[in-house]
C-alpha cells in the first residue's frame, strides 16, 4: 500500500492538478487500489492542509450524509475531473441513494476548506439535499448539483452565515419547497459563472434567498418553477441580490421576485432569445460550428450550449442546422 501511494503521488501531481505544497495526499478509489474505498474515511484520516483526491466513481454513504468534512482545511477534488459530462461520470459521482445529503459543513468551515469536481446526486434531506453549509464558508469548483430534495435547499442550503463561494457549478432539476435550487439564510454565498436550470420549488425555483446576501457574477437561470412566485430567484425583502453580467430567462412565472440590484450587462427576459448559433464567431453558421457541438457533446456549462438548457444534445445541433447560413 505504501509503494501504492507513492507512485500514485507522483502520478497525480505531474498528470492532473497543480498546487501549492501540502501536508499530505491522500487517494479514494471505489475499487480499493487506493489508500481508501470511501471520501469519508479520507476526511476522517486526513489534516489540515491534507488533498484529498479522489477517483472517476460511484460512492455512496451510511447515517444522514455521504460526506462530512468535519471543520477540515482540506482540497478534496476529483481526479482530473474536466471535461464534465451529463451522459458519463468522469467525475467522482457522489449517490446519496435519496436516503441522505450528499455532503454537509457545519464546523467553521472556511474558503480553506475547497470542495471541486464532484457531481452531488440523488440527495435527501430535510434541509440541503445535495448539501448543507450551517455556519460554514467553503470554497466549491466545478461541482454539479442534480436531482437532490429537500424542505429548503434542494441542491444546497446556506444558513445562519454560510457565505460559501462558488465558481463554474451547475444546479438541475432540484426540488424543494423552497429553493430548488440553492436556499440561504442569513447567510452571503457569493456565485461565479454557476448555471441554474429546471429546478423547481414552490418559492423560488432556482434560488430562495431569505435575509440574506447573494452575489451573482456571470451565472445564468433558465427554465426553473416556482408555484408562488420567483420561478428564477424569490428575494426576501429583508434580503439584498446583485446581480452583474447575469441572465435569466424562461423561468415560470417570473424571473424574479422582489427588490434587486442591478450592477450592469444583465439579461432578464420572459424568454430565452437564442440568437445566431455562431459558434467560432466567423459570421455564418457553417460545419466549423456543427464540429464544435459535436466536440462539446454533453459538456456542462459549454460556449456550445445553444438554448441555454444546460448541457450540449441533439437540441443545440437541430439549432444550428435551423440556422445555417450567414448570421442575420
Amino acid at each position: 500500500m505504501g509503494t501504492l501511494r507513492v507512485v500514485l503521488r507522483a502520478a497525480l501531481i505531474s498528470i492532473c492538478l497543480t498546487t501549492t505544497a501540502l501536508s499530505d495526499i491522500w487517494t479514494v478509489d471505489d475499487d480499493s487500489m487506493a489508500d481508501f474505498d470511501n471520501i469519508q474515511a479520507a476526511v476522517d484520516a486526513a489534516s489540515n492542509g491534507d488533498e484529498i483526491i479522489v477517483m472517476p466513481g460511484i460512492y455512496t454513504g451510511t447515517g444522514d450524509q455521504v460526506v462530512d468534512t468535519l471543520g477540515k482545511e482540506i482540497w478534496l477534488h476529483s481526479y482530473c475531473y474536466e471535461p464534465i459530462r451529463s451522459n458519463t461520470r468522469l467525475v467522482a459521482y457522489i449517490d446519496a441513494e435519496g436516503a441522505r445529503r450528499g455532503i454537509h459543513c457545519h464546523s467553521n468551515e472556511t474558503s480553506n476548506t475547497i470542495i471541486e469536481g464532484f457531481t452531488f446526486a440523488n440527495g435527501y434531506a430535510a434541509t440541503g439535499g445535495g448539501m448543507y453549509n450551517y455556519n460554514s464558508s467553503p470554497m466549491i469548483i466545478n461541482c454539479i448539483f442534480s436531482g437532490n430534495t429537500a424542505e429548503n435547499g434542494g441542491g444546497m442550503s446556506n444558513t445562519f452565515n454560510s457565505n460559501p463561494t462558488m465558481t463554474n457549478c451547475t444546479f438541475i432539476s432540484n426540488t424543494a419547497n423552497y429553493g430548488g435550487g440553492m436556499e440561504s439564510y442569513e447567510s452571503s454565498p457569493s456565485l461565479t459563472n454557476c448555471t441554474f436550470v429546471g429546478n423547481t420549488a414552490n418559492y423560488g425555483g432556482g434560488v430562495n434567498n431569505w435575509q440574506s446576501n447573494l452575489t451573482l457574477m456571470s451565472c445564468s437561470f433558465t427554465s426553473n418553477n416556482a408555484n408562488n412566485g420567483g420561478g428564477g430567484i424569490y428575494n426576501n425583502p429583508k434580503s439584498t441580490l446583485t446581480l452583474t453580467y447575469t441572465t435569466l430567462c424562461g423561468n415560470m412565472p417570473d424571473q424574479i421576485y422582489g427588490d434587486w440590484n442591478d450592477n450592469g450587462n444583465n439579461t432578464i427576459s420572459e424568454e430565452c432569445s437564442i440568437g445566431c448559433p455562431d459558434l467560432n464567431g466567423d459570421g455564418i453558421v457553417n460545419v466549423s460550428d456543427l464540429l464544435n457541438i459535436i466536440e462539446q457533446w454533453g459538456l456542462i456549462n459549454s460556449y456550445a450550449d445553444v438554448n441555454l438548457d444546460g448541457a450540449v444534445d441533439v437540441s443545440d445541433l437541430l439549432i444550428v442546422i435551423s440556422n445555417w447560413g450567414p448570421c442575420e
